[in-house]
């Protein structure tokens, strides 16, 4: 078994390790010190890295040689609308795993949940960055509205739009997916999604998929 984790320290000296690392080396997969782990830190490649100290309340692990150097991930952005806290954080956890490297949570009409937790959702992506073999972290940007987060993205967007659609998604060549709410979008923001230069309604198949489940799929189809 590879033990991977995640450390947001430069890899130049011993390094500390948090009361979550400790918990999980120690407690979790009965680890002591001298044994070997790899680190990663979205920045400096992997590493491979040796538990130096490892006890209840403090542990640290000492960088040992980079095993893979840091790889520039091609850009890949998915727009989507809260859902449920279970069903999110899953979510984003498969979409990670299928290289998402930025997720942007929108408002809109009927988005019936408003408040995210983002350090929760990072912890998330990063969960699944190590067990995935990424050795990069995707961004989690601040919640906003959707009419604000489409004028900012210059590139083109692929609506999956459950009304239907002509064109499929394989068959666009864009690297930024929008999923939309639980409820669909209304009226109102379909015809304005409709009207913009970047926006390309695609669809996803016959069947109406829930909002994760889309996401998922769309960014299976983008790989």
């Amino acid at each position: 078994m590879k033990i991977r984790l995640y450390i947001n320290a430069d890899f130049t000296d011993a390094i500390a390790l948090d009361a979550k690392q400790i918990n999980y080396l120690k407690n979790v997969l009965r680890l002591q010190a001298g044994k070997q782990v790899f680190i990663f830190n979205g920045r400096d490649g992997e590493y491979s890295a040796t538990i130096t100290d490892l006890h209840k309340k403090h542990g640290t692990i000492q960088p040992t040689k980079q095993i893979r150097p840091q790889a520039i991930t091609p850009y890949k952005a998915l727009f989507f609308a809260p859902i449920k806290p279970q069903r999110l954080e899953f979510m984003l956890e498969k979409c990670t795993e299928l290289g998402v490297t930025d997720f942007y949570p929108v408002i809109t009409e009927y988005t019936s949940i408003r408040k995210i937790n983002q350090r929760r959702l990072l912890d998330i992506c990063i969960e699944a960055a190590e067990q995935c073999e990424c050795i990069n972290i995707p961004t989690i940007h601040d919640l906003q509205k959707l009419n604000k987060a489409i004028l900012c993205h210059n590139d083109t967007i692929a609506f999956c739009d459950e009304a239907g659609a002509d064109a499929k998604l394989k068959d666009i060549n864009t690297n930024s997916i929008l999923i939309g709410p639980e409820g669909g979008f209304s009226k109102t923001e379909r015809d304005w999604l409709t009207n913009q230069p970047n926006i390309t309604p695609v669809t996803l198949g016959n069947n109406i998929l829930r909002a994760e489940t889309a996401a998922i799929v769309a960014c299976g189809i983008c790989q």
